[in-house]
């Protein structure tokens, strides 16, 4: 019995040293990786080491994160760069494991954001210099550029992630049935009937011109 007990606690001792080590040993992630990261990595310019993530007529998305720099999923971190021109629409979208940061760096435009469960929380913002949001993660947005003037809306998104998700919602997403249609209709400067057809025409592309806006 006294073997037994004795082995026993020779078992959890085993275990609770495993554990104890397992923490101790740097992991992915940590502060160790980014000590060890070379020099060259902390400083890097977005438009020479990033990419192009989606490019239209509309404007442009310049990407910088973990696949480009290891260092990036070390601290958990990553950026786009927007430009959005006169009559451009950057799709509602969600990302899914990461919160979002934009921050516009010049121009002007508007900023809608709906809660997880659709509900509207800002509704055609107007943003501009040194504006700031902040997304939660799951929480469908959008951003237009300039309506009137022909000087691009430039934003740039942070990330708490190397790798951020994003989904662009292709057709009227049930996220957003709690809206009604004449409100949605105006978030995109649509007629109500207009706005029944605009998201199967122009959904999924990411940045793309609405054509009534173009119009005006």
């Amino acid at each position: 019995m006294m073997r037994r007990t004795l082995l026993s606690f020779w078992g959890l001792w085993c275990v609770i040293a495993l554990v104890q080590s397992a923490f101790a040993r740097p992991q992915a992630g940590t502060i160790q990786e980014l000590l060890e990261a070379p020099a060259s990595q902390y400083v890097e310019n977005i438009f020479v080491d990033g990419v192009v993530a989606l490019s239209t007529a509309a404007g442009s998305v310049q990407a910088y994160e973990g696949t480009r720099n290891p260092l990036l999923n070390s601290v958990g971190s990553a950026a786009l760069y927007f430009t959005l021109k006169k009559c451009a629409i950057l799709e509602p979208h969600v990302h899914t494991n990461t919160p979002e940061f934009y921050f516009v760096i010049s121009g002007t435009g508007t900023f809608s954001l709906w809660s997880s469960n659709g509900s509207v929380v800002h509704l055609k913002t107007p943003i501009t210099n040194g504006s700031f949001m902040i997304i939660p993660a799951g929480w469908p947005h959008m951003i237009t550029g300039p309506e009137t003037s022909s000087t691009p809306l430039v934003l740039l998104a942070n990330y708490l992630s190397g790798l951020p998700q994003v989904y662009f919602l292709a057709s009227r997403a049930s996220v957003f049935e709690q809206t009604s249609p004449s409100v949605m209709a105006s978030v995109f400067n649509v007629s109500t009937a207009e706005y029944s057809t605009f998201f199967g025409a122009e959904s999924g592309v990411g940045i793309v011109f609405n054509s009534s806006c173009l119009a005006s």
